[in-house]
């Protein structure tokens, strides 16, 4: 049980660096007018 309790704080921290590095990626892409939409169709 403590190890959940232990595990929890840094996966929160990772969700949020994930969502952090998805912003800075997403305005790297538009910033070279390369969005998701071009890339992908």
């Amino acid at each position: 049980m403590w190890q959940q309790i232990l595990v929890l704080p840094y996966t929160h921290h990772f969700i949020r660096f994930l969502r952090w590095w998805q912003v800075q990626l997403n305005g790297f892409l538009h910033s070279t007018n390369m969005t998701p939409k071009d890339t992908f169709s």
